[in-house]
């Protein structure tokens, strides 16, 4: 069967992990030759070429369409996550009248699996295809883990927006990109920036899809490399700050994620390696040296504190 459109939003400073989903992605669907791969950027050059050569002859046909992404700069995001995240917004302006779905995928992902039965799945008479966050418990019930979760919006239930099935049709008819920005315009520093406006416009209208096409929690807590292929997810999100590739943290998926990695034309040389294997060692220090000079700032704070009301 056919699969795509398959859309994916990046810019150069995620290249090798783009490269590296892509690799993934080709791999695990074979029987899909070539794949139709659209990616929407703000910028091309020389990377966008070297990551359409770090995937076999004949995989896929990638279309690279560039985009303005200056409206949206406005908006923070994360300290891990660019302005290239708002591209998602962009995907009805580069399909056709003959495509009915879109598939959107993060580029900090790894698929491991077909994705046909992901392309199948029924949506009812919903917009989009999701699958549930994994603090939305937290959201609904006021446990929320981070600080910032507290101003995520408050919805029926909240998805991540790192892989969605999207039926065109209902989203253009429900005018979801325009729900967004609205969203985004009267709340401009709301927390988890175009996830939270997408969440907004399509209240109520996504159909919660299965944890294994879009699997957050199980990086943190299972190690791939010892899980039978059968039992891995179809798709796995490395979606918070400690990604496999910054080896500043220690991350047990890191050692597979590379090996993947490593056949595409961004393969880390022995030198990067040697730096990687330093940044291991000196992340853990330099947290602790962080989280020190904090509580000595506050102690030296409340000393002072209580000798002026002496």
């Amino acid at each position: 069967m056919s699969l795509g459109p398959i859309f994916f939003c990046c810019d150069e400073g995620y290249a090798a992990p783009f490269a590296t989903a892509l690799r993934s992605l080709a791999e695990a669907n074979m029987s899909n030759w070539p794949l139709d791969i659209r990616v929407l950027v703000d910028a091309s050059g020389d990377w966008t070429r070297k990551v359409q050569a770090s995937l076999p002859e004949g995989a896929a046909i990638i279309r690279w369409h560039r985009i303005e992404l200056e409206a949206f700069r406005k908006f923070p995001t994360n300290r891990h996550i660019s302005a290239s995240t708002f591209g998602r917004l962009f995907i009805e302006q580069f399909v056709t009248a003959e495509d009915k779905r879109a598939l959107y995928l993060d580029a900090d992902i790894l698929v491991l699996g077909s994705l046909e039965d992901l392309w199948r799945a029924d949506l009812g008479d919903n917009t989009l295809g999701a699958v549930r966050d994994n603090f939305d418990n937290d959201l609904k019930f006021g446990k929320t883990p981070l600080p910032e979760t507290k101003a995520a919006p408050r919805v029926t239930d909240y998805f991540n927006a790192g892989v969605l099935l999207i039926d065109l049709p209902r989203w253009r008819e429900r005018r979801v990109v325009e729900k967004a920005f609205a969203y985004l315009q009267n709340n401009p520093n709301t927390p988890f920036a175009d996830q939270d406006a997408l969440n907004v416009a399509c209240d109520g209208e996504w159909n919660e899809l299965g944890k294994h096409w879009n699997s957050v929690d199980f990086v943190e807590k299972i190690n791939l490399a010892r899980t039978p292929d059968d039992l891995r997810p179809g798709i796995v999100h490395f979606a918070a700050r400690v990604k496999p590739w910054n080896f500043a943290y220690w991350n047990q998926n890191a050692g597979f994620y590379d090996k993947v990695r490593d056949r595409t034309l961004f393969r880390r040389t022995f030198a990067m390696r040697q730096i990687d294997r330093l940044l291991r060692l000196w992340g853990p220090s330099r947290r602790t040296l962080g989280q020190f000079s904090r509580t000595s700032r506050l102690a030296a704070k409340t000393l002072f504190s209580r000798t002026q009301k002496a």
